[in-house]
């Protein structure tokens, strides 16, 4: 199969609003490792609607993941280890309003000030001071609840959520939260924020940049004039240099309709 990524777009620079790039960049996602850009996908001497089928496939899927790896990979061996699908149902930020930002074993709801706790070294090298970004690194990066680092606060009598709860792993299957998550964690060097608002308000606009949303009649209802996410979003899980990083991420959203791919990803040698 023949397909050409040309039209390349940097996202970060001609999408992003001046603070929000002073945001990313302070979070340290944003180098020249680190990509927000997008493409259009050309399927020489096939017709839109082809082309249209063809981005829907696995096996273009798995094309497009290698070939941008490739393109992007400065940091050494990169090996493909799971491609998988996101969900795109959230069309706005109630479920990081709902499940999120009301539990008070993370968070002070009121103010949304993050609770602190002592420096703790987590999943390695990477130093957490507050509950939340410490929560956001057990659903995001830990397999099960045997792996994850417990909070402080567990001697609270409430109903807040653990990582093996039905609504956190329906959560973790979003898009959204896998933005939430990344901004809030950053990256390695990255100079945290005291409270989640700032958090909030990029991962809503992230989201928007990174998604195509639609009125009408969604595919998944019968005759209910709705909005709904026509962007396809696949998480790319790889090894670099024979190693799983945490920090490292690569998600692929395809627009079959307009036969482009945006990418974001940070292909750090952490």
């Amino acid at each position: 199969m023949s397909l050409h990524l040309t039209s390349k777009i940097n996202l970060f620079h001609s999408h992003l609003s001046k603070e929000m790039k002073e945001y990313l960049v302070k979070w340290d996602l944003q180098d020249d490792q680190v990509q927000y850009v997008g493409f259009k996908v050309d399927y020489p001497g096939n017709s839109k609607e082809e082309n249209s089928f063809i981005l829907k496939q696995k096996q273009t899927i798995k094309l497009l993941s290698e070939q941008a790896l490739c393109l992007f990979n400065k940091s050494g061996k990169l090996e493909i280890e799971e491609i998988k699908a996101l969900k795109t149902t959230c069309t706005d930020m109630s479920c990081i309003k709902d499940i999120l930002l009301s539990n008070e074993k993370w968070i002070h709801t009121k103010t949304l000030n993050l609770k602190k706790c002592f420096d703790e070294q987590i999943y390695g090298n990477f130093f957490v001071s507050d509950e939340y970004r410490k929560a956001l690194c057990n659903i995001l990066w830990a397999e099960d609840s045997s792996q994850q680092c417990y909070s402080s606060f567990n001697d609270i009598d409430d109903d807040s959520i653990t990582i093996d709860s039905p609504e956190i792993q329906a959560l973790k299957e979003e898009f959204l939260f896998h933005i939430h998550a990344i901004v809030a964690i950053g990256g390695p060097l990255t100079q945290y924020e005291d409270n989640a608002k700032p958090y909030y308000e990029v991962t809503k606009q992230l989201y928007k940049l990174f998604v195509s949303c639609k009125k009408g009649e969604s595919p998944t209802t019968t005759n209910i004039a709705t909005r709904f996410i026509t962007s396809k979003v696949y998480q790319v899980k790889f090894k670099q240099n024979g190693y799983l990083t945490n920090h490292n991420f690569f998600y692929l959203i395809i627009e079959p309709n307009n036969h482009t791919i945006k990418i974001w990803s940070n292909l750090s040698n952490y």
